[in-house]
């Protein structure tokens, strides 16, 4: 570390997306959302490839959680995510915090794969149920609750109407926040707060977009676990059905997923669980898709950015599909 932090830094201050220090070659990675992610590769030949993450401190914390996360998962057997190597809270010439693990070599996927590609989508619920195996009380590591991942659906309508008490009043987008009222009072008087039973805890990822997957050999490993607690492993499924990535997935495909997950945790009634924080989920993101239309943005330079028409198709489409589903 004392070589190659100097030589992340050094290419952060230079802006540069190749750099050259220290005996470090650092690639900057594109496509990322929030944090700032280097490829480090050593001139030394027994040094393995690094991944190099800066990450924001805003009160998540995203690397506690990540490295947490992925030590609990490598010390459990489970070869579903990078070795994690070594964390920091800060270095001079960075501008948050620090996470290096190891790279995982692989073909990211971007977007999902086909419905009819049942095979890859077999391999990412197997990996999904991997991480989802594991327990508070099997972990060797302290580990958090995930940040917005929950298992009980009254904290998740808690969590969304915060996010709606803080949106302006008028117009947003195509929508008025009373609209948007009235779909999350409509969600309230629906569903329940607690379930009737208490759900088990598991390790989710809190994040299955595509892009954090990793496919090599066949096989399928995450990256991106800052949002990772426990929670009910239904969640991750929900966000599978609910992303925006997922957004044009057939019903059925929906289905099927909760479907062959619960069998693969033997949990029968993960479905149930499934659909309500999916059709919670819409709500969210309509709520979402406001926010990034009001807020400032006060991310690192360079991550992904989406257009606002993005944001505003994205906000009119999950209104459309809740507002059937709440009786709107």
């Amino acid at each position: 570390m004392q070589r190659l932090l100097p030589a992340v830094a050094a290419a952060y201050q230079h802006d540069a997306d190749e750099y050259y220090s220290e005996g470090w070659q650092i690639t900057r990675i594109s496509g990322g959302a929030n944090g700032i992610v280097y490829k480090a590769q050593s001139e030394q030949l027994n040094q393995r490839d690094l991944a190099v993450k800066i990450t924001q401190e805003d009160g998540r914390h995203r690397t506690e959680r990540e490295y947490a996360a992925t030590l609990s998962l490598r010390l459990a057997g489970y070869d579903v995510c990078p070795h994690p190597i070594y964390q920091r809270a800060s270095f001079p010439g960075l501008p948050g915090q620090i996470l290096v693990s190891e790279w995982l070599a692989g073909k990211r996927l971007e977007t999902p794969p086909p419905p009819e590609n049942r095979k890859t989508w077999t391999t990412i619920l197997d990996a999904l149920g991997e991480a989802h195996t594991l327990t508070p009380e099997r972990s060797r590591v302290y580990l958090r609750p995930a940040f917005f991942g929950t298992d009980n659906p009254g904290v998740l309508m808690m969590r969304i109407k915060e996010r709606l008490d803080k949106l302006p009043e008028g117009m947003i987008g195509g929508l008025r926040r009373e609209q948007m009222e009235r779909l999350m009072q409509a969600a309230t008087d629906r569903f329940p707060a607690p379930w009737e039973q208490p759900v088990d805890q598991r390790l989710i990822i809190d994040d299955v977009n595509p892009k954090n997957m990793i496919e090599k050999q066949g096989m399928i490993r995450f990256v991106d676990w800052e949002y990772a607690g426990w929670a009910d492993p239904a969640f991750d499924i929900a966000g599978l059905c609910s992303q925006p990535a997922y957004f044009d997935l057939p019903d059925e495909h929906r289905e099927w997923l909760k479907t062959e997950h619960s069998l693969i945790l033997d949990d029968k009634d993960l479905p149930h669980r499934a659909t309500v924080y999916e059709q919670l989920m819409l709500i969210f993101w309509v709520i979402r898709m406001s926010q990034s239309l009001v807020a400032l943005d006060n991310r690192f330079e360079g991550v992904q950015r989406f257009p606002q028409e993005y944001h505003e198709s994205f906000q009119m489409r999950y209104w459309e599909r809740a507002v059937p589903l709440f009786g709107l």
